[in-house]
């Protein structure tokens, strides 16, 4: 990059940021948290309605996706492996709204109590690394 283009790039940058500033600076924020942010639940509550979603997503994810397949596989004389394979896929796949819906709004709402209760923890719950710091 020549030296006049690094400068043209640098006062781009400068206007625009300048702008940014400017233009955030004249905006009023009214009681932000009032419509669009409401304040989020106790921790109890996350954790009680994560628990009924998630009772609520097992109880849909046997009676009409595991039997489905279950059916299929009693037939077959394969391993235990496939059994396990296939609970898996059957977990993992969001081809049923409904199902895809209850997961995933379980998921959130047990890890927003988590997040409330202890955020380091959580965050590295998710992250797949279980110590406590």
């Amino acid at each position: 990059m020549s030296s006049s283009s690094s400068l043209y790039f640098h006062r781009a940058t400068a206007v625009l940021s300048e702008s940014a500033t400017d233009l955030y600076d004249t905006i009023v924020f009214n009681n932000p948290d009032r419509l669009y942010n409401p304040p989020a639940p106790e921790p109890v509550v996350s954790f009680v309605v994560g628990a009924v979603l998630s009772l609520l997503t097992a109880l849909y994810w046997y009676r009409y996706r595991w039997t489905r397949v279950a059916n299929s596989i009693q037939d077959s004389q394969e391993s235990h492996s496939l059994t396990i394979r296939t609970v898996i896929s059957t977990l993992a796949d969001n081809d049923e709204p409904l199902f895809t819906i209850l997961r995933v709004s379980s998921q959130s709402m047990l890890f927003l109590g988590g997040f409330q209760y202890d955020y380091r923890l959580t965050f590295s719950i998710m992250l797949g690394e279980c110590k406590k710091q």
